[in-house]
């Protein structure tokens, strides 16, 4: 297996990914050819601006909220910076 930044995670999907190819009965629908290999798997978890807003700005109170969400699945997962 390819072991790159974050080989759990990698092994996580992969026993995730199979789970699903070896469900009975199997899901409709599913293909092989839309599973993607846990190596090229790539996660968007949100797009955080950079700008110099006020903290009481509501732009600034959702980039909290979704910092505060994104380390949640970080820690859920045990992924590390």
């Amino acid at each position: 297996m390819y072991q790159g930044h974050h080989p759990s995670l990698q092994e996580r999907v992969s026993r995730f990914t199979t789970a699903l190819r070896n469900n009975d009965p199997p899901i409709p629908g599913l293909d092989d050819s839309i599973i993607i290999p846990p190596p090229r798997l790539h996660l968007t978890l949100g797009v955080v601006s950079l700008s110099a807003k006020s903290a009481t700005s509501p732009q600034a109170t959702d980039q909290h909220r979704l910092r505060r969400g994104c380390d949640e699945v970080k820690r859920s997962m045990r992924v590390s910076d």
